[in-house]
């Protein structure tokens, strides 16, 4: 591709996220709309969002009629908060806060720290504490990416006598209420996350997700100093990737600890790994999104290396599973004492 058309696409990325922001998508959805329609309903200058418009239907994003009028697209739909697998809260996230974050990207590349650290001043994780707005899109966002994981999930494996399941870091819940959905009757779930987040997601749960009520449950906390036990199965769906190899190992030595003694008790470790063949577009983009975003000397990596990180914290591995989702689950119990207990 040209690269004067690539160097632009920062540009698109600002758009995409515009669009979400103002819930194009779903004012489309009743039928096309004009530009001063549009424009109208979302407060915004008509002359402006008709270039927006316009730009986006030059990708397919959008589409226009012979009327001149913009319309959805199966792709526009995804920004829609009802679609089942709706991207808003990612693309805003994707092409607002993370988008400041490569604009620091010659300093992550001179010294292998984060950009995002570099624009906003502060760690992803101080900047959503100082501003729950961005704290409220990033959980929106991993909802986004987690909710059609839960059911790929369901069906990998055999869950008939499990009690309890917990979802280290799991947000508000998305996972887990796909995975819980596709098993009536089965076991209870259990969210630890960040305080805020837990609150957050505790208070919406009666009006999102009024099936769950009895089944799901919210616990803040912080990973790096314990996890809760008793757990059946314990999830880290797209966690490790975040953290360098040492936060890695100490998340990791937390959840052996309390597998310790239990020996049908277990951990999946699930991530969009890499393979060592030439990634795919996404993988490639989300590799290197980690250094810019996350932590200092977090990273994609492959299965041997996720694998290495759970011997390390004294974790066994039994195996792993390509879930229809595309993440990689790998599963690990107890495995040698832990000096600790």
């Amino acid at each position: 591709m040209n690269p004067g058309y690539l160097a632009c696409g920062g540009w698109i990325a600002s758009a995409v996220a515009a669009v979400a922001r103002l819930g194009i998508a779903d004012r489309l959805e009743n039928g096309p709309c004009s530009a001063a329609e549009l424009a109208a309903s979302t407060g915004t200058q008509e002359a402006i969002l008709e270039k927006l418009m316009h730009l986006l239907t030059t990708v397919n994003l959008f589409a226009l009629t012979p009327e001149g009028l913009y319309a959805n697209t199966d792709d526009s739909r995804l920004l829609g908060d009802g679609h089942p697998q709706s991207m808003r809260h990612f693309c805003m996230l994707a092409g607002e806060v993370y988008q400041r974050g490569f604009d620091e990207l010659m300093h992550t590349l001179n010294s292998g720290q984060p950009g995002l650290e570099r624009a906003y001043g502060m760690s992803l994780l101080e900047l959503m504490r100082q501003q729950p707005a961005i704290g409220a899109i990033y959980d929106k966002a991993m909802e986004d990416l987690s909710r059609p994981v839960g059911a790929a999930l369901a069906e990998s494996r055999d869950y008939s006598a499990l009690r309890l399941i917990v979802d280290l870091g799991g947000g508000r819940g998305a996972l887990l209420r796909g995975l819980l959905r596709k098993l009536p009757g089965g076991p209870s779930g259990m969210v630890f996350d960040r305080p805020a987040v837990c609150a957050r997601a505790a208070a919406a749960l009666s009006d999102e997700a009024p099936d769950l009520v009895d089944r799901l449950t919210f616990a803040g906390g912080d990973f790096f100093a314990a996890v809760p036990p008793a757990a059946d199965l314990y999830l880290l769906k797209n966690v490790l990737h975040n953290w360098n190899n040492e936060h890695c190992v100490k998340l990791l030595a937390n959840v052996c600890a309390v597998l310790h003694g239990r020996p049908a008790a277990r951990l999946l470790i699930i991530e969009p790994v890499l393979d060592g063949e030439m990634p795919t577009l996404y993988k490639a983009l989300d590799n290197l999104m980690q250094s810019v975003v996350s932590e200092a000397g977090s990273s994609g990596r492959s299965e041997a290396q996720f694998r290495a990180l759970a011997e390390a914290a004294g974790l066994t591995i039994t195996g792993s599973t390509r879930l229809k989702s595309g993440q990689l689950a790998i599963e690990a119990k107890e495995g040698r004492k832990p000096s600790w207990i």
